[in-house]
């Protein structure tokens, strides 16, 4: 058999359990996503308890008991787990106990999952697999040999009705068992063997915990496409696909874990039509993918839609990127330049007055296009009775204003008057107060 191998990059949305609680997990065996109140529940081996994860990473303990909590499923709103030799079952609603029924496993009892006719299937790492009528809780041998070596877990396969079953050995297979017959037969032989999980979609791919690469490996229906859907983990065990959310849980066994992934090739977060992996803009809308600078982001999304910007660089986290943004340093959204000359108010240091190249000789944060004398009326870069004489004109004859204006208002009150001009004439004949030093501690005060 030939097979297909990707290497594809996923983007992975992982959940966080909350900083600020406890964590639960103690080497999490199994997980799988209860729909009608969006929770994960997750089995520990460590200890034995039932954790529930809400949507926000927050952790509680469901169910305590001591030992050990294997494979988990849930059907028609009954979670079913696997202790040993004990299957439980718990109402979803009350987290009441509705059964307690022992299963002659040779080894343990593991992974299981439940066809559409009443019946759960439970792997005995012993090799065989174990059937339960859920209607009255009989059992009966479903599968007594012919299986890889050390089951671990099993899922139902509907298009196929069959059973898809992992185990942990070198190279392992991947099994299917035929549900009219219980015959099996080895669907493919695998390079990372020692599995330890296994789940299904609702598209027919297949995903695989390999516990010796810290991967999930994925197939699709025919199993002649093969990706690592997922990997870093430390040691990925009983996995469960969300069909809902499109989201994959990972038990990270050895971590005290449990990893969300988010599947992007199926997943549509903003409902536009396009899945996340093919959306240039995953999270807003936009339908027709515009994209005018070409750089692989959405005009809708793009943080500089009319400049090449495939980084998304933005310094100051205003949503504008550098590229486009009048002051890369300053966060300023709106982009304000109120006197046009491409730097943006937030940063430049004479707002009011054209100067794109920001000099300022004094380094004084003034731009040297904003630097004036307070009282130097006639911009000569002296203060004496010329600028009141300046001012006097510019008054009562309709000479020149001052240059610039706010040099003539040497008394800070916002407007240029004969008291500007008095002030100045105080100062050089009678010792008073400098020009904008209003207490006389020669600090400007405007």
């Amino acid at each position: 058999m030939n097979i297909f191998i990707r290497a594809l990059s996923v983007a992975i949305l992982i959940i966080p359990i909350s900083s600020s609680a406890e964590n639960h997990l103690s080497q999490p065996e199994s997980v799988t996503f209860d729909t009608l109140q969006s929770r994960w529940l997750v089995s520990n081996i460590g200890d034995g308890n039932i954790i529930e994860i809400d949507s926000q990473g927050n952790q509680n303990i469901l169910i305590s008991m001591p030992g050990r909590a294997y494979g988990n499923c849930i059907v028609n709103d009954i979670f079913y787990v696997s202790r040993g030799t004990l299957l439980y079952g718990y109402d979803l609603v009350g987290d009441s106990e509705v059964v307690s029924l022992p299963l002659p496993a040779i080894n343990s009892l593991d992974g299981m999952d439940a066809d559409t006719s009443g019946f759960l299937y439970i792997v005995d790492t012993g090799g065989r697999i174990l059937k339960v009528d859920l209607s009255n809780y009989t059992f009966s041998l479903f599968v007594s040999s012919g299986m890889a070596s050390s089951t671990q877990d099993c899922i139902f396969d509907r298009a196929h009705n069959r059973l898809l079953i992992a185990g942990y050995s070198m190279n392992a297979p991947v099994q299917a068992v035929n549900l009219e017959d219980s015959t099996i037969s080895n669907l493919i032989f695998t390079a990372e063997g020692y599995f330890d999980g296994i789940t299904i979609d609702q598209y027919g791919y297949v995903y695989l915990s390999a516990t010796q690469t810290g991967q999930i490996i994925r197939y699709d229906s025919a199993f002649q496409e093969k990706m690592v859907f997922s990997s870093g983990i430390t040691w990925p065990a009983g996995i469960h696909y969300n069909q809902r959310d499109h989201i994959l849980g990972i038990p990270d066994f050895y971590a005290d874990d449990v990893k969300l992934v988010v599947d992007v090739y199926h997943n549509d977060d903003d409902d536009d039509g396009i899945v996340d992996i093919d959306d240039n803009c995953p999270y807003e809308p936009n339908p027709e993918q515009e994209d005018f600078d070409n750089d692989n982001h959405g005009d809708v999304c793009d943080n500089c839609p009319l400049l090449f910007n495939a980084n998304q660089s933005d310094d100051d986290n205003d949503e504008v990127g550098n590229l486009c943004d009048n002051c890369q340093d300053h966060a300023n959204p709106l982009q304000e330049d109120a006197d046009s000359d491409l730097v943006g108010d937030s940063c430049d240091n004479c707002i009011d007055v054209s100067n794109p190249d920001q000099a300022d000789s004094d380094g004084d944060g003034i731009g040297n296009a904003c630097e004036y004398i307070c009282g130097d009326s006639n911009n000569d870069l002296l203060v004496n009775v010329s600028d009141a004489v300046h001012i006097i004109n510019f008054i009562f004859l309709g000479g020149e204003a001052p240059d610039p204006f706010k040099a003539g208002d040497v008394n800070c009150d916002s407007i240029v008057n004969i008291s500007d001009a008095v002030w100045i004439i105080n100062h050089i004949f009678i010792g008073g107060n400098h020009p904008c030093d209003l207490d006389g501690d020669s600090i400007k005060d405007c």
